[in-house]
């Protein structure tokens, strides 16, 4: 497997049948409170494929709902710290893109950027949701200003929120991702699965964040560890088919949704110039650029989630 030619851009990184239940949540208990049992769901798409998602304070119709899209080998247990001021006021659902944690794929060939996008209008179709907001990080915020462009005209969509977002190829950061993965075995044992996760998820920092909270830096490597099914397998399609080469620039001029844009001065992930530009391209946007942000804006920066909050309520 030739992962230069692969990893051109990897320098970082209807009808549905549905069964729902209530779980504990295993994050922050002090902070959810009676935000603790999430109704536990999933849909299976058209082709096959199953969405397992969670929908806190789903009981609060009056507000209209966030859904949060995972980046790049995230879980949606890697939102943890962001749901429950989010949650306080409007009902929040949380999902795993397609082939990672509790979402599974036929086969990988069906992790495409196209087809992540049409798994938020079958979540939508199932929670029968006229109206939402949505909050994308990383390949979550392609994600979800890909859907912004393309939504059905039936559907209001009020806020778009775009964090570490991608513009498009070529604005990469400077890890050498494809370099780790050859590396390792093919496939990869557990170690360099465990190493790679740590150097993977510590480049979405910044060395100032690590060298200064360390205990944090602990604690959100240990969340990363206990993620079930952060499968190499779909991170793998997810770089090669959905992230191998990708353009914006049309799509992004498009959207007259009110949008927050969101970006660390410090990320090596997706350069800063993708926020700037972004924000250039979508009329009427807001921008916020943290001078000491890295990726992972909620970690590096948690200021970031009051800002998102304040947005939703703004107007």
């Amino acid at each position: 497997m030739q992962l230069k030619v692969i990893f051109p851009t990897l320098l970082f990184g209807i009808s549905s049948i549905c069964s729902a239940s209530v779980i504990d949540y295993a994050g922050k208990k002090e902070a959810f409170s009676l935000l603790a049992k999430p109704v536990v769901g999933n849909v299976t798409t058209p082709d096959g494929s199953i969405l397992g998602y969670r929908l806190y304070n789903g009981g609060k119709s009056d507000s209209t709902p966030v859904i949060l899209v995972c980046g790049v080998n995230m879980l949606q247990n890697d939102w943890r710290d962001v749901i429950p001021p989010l949650a306080k006021d409007r009902p929040v659902l949380t999902y795993d893109n397609r082939g990672m944690g509790e979402s599974s794929v036929m086969n990988d060939s069906l992790i495409t950027m196209s087809n992540m996008v049409n798994d938020i209008q079958h979540l939508i179709q199932h929670l029968a949701w006229k109206r939402i907001n949505l909050v994308g990080i990383s390949m979550g915020a392609m994600i979800s200003q890909s859907f912004a462009a393309t939504h059905p005209t039936d559907l209001v969509l009020e806020n778009l929120i775009l964090v570490s977002s991608g513009h498009k190829s070529g604005l990469e950061g400077p890890i050498p991702v494809g370099q780790w993965i050859e590396e390792m075995h093919n496939p990869p044992n557990a170690t360099e699965r465990y190493n790679f996760q740590d150097k993977l998820f510590s480049a979405c920092l910044t060395p100032e964040y690590i060298r200064d909270h360390p205990q944090e830096t602990k604690a959100f490597l240990e969340l990363i560890h206990a993620g079930k099914n952060r499968n190499f397998d779909a991170f793998m399609a997810q770089c090669v088919r959905a992230l191998s080469h990708y353009d914006f620039t049309e799509a992004l001029k498009t959207i007259s949704t009110r949008t927050l844009v969101l970006h660390g001065k410090e990320d090596v992930v997706l350069l800063p110039q993708n926020g700037r530009d972004i924000n250039a391209l979508i009329r009427g946007s807001k921008y916020i650029e943290y001078p000491n942000g890295g990726h992972l804006l909620y970690q590096t920066n948690p200021e970031v989630i009051k800002e998102i909050s304040e947005f939703l309520v703004s107007h």
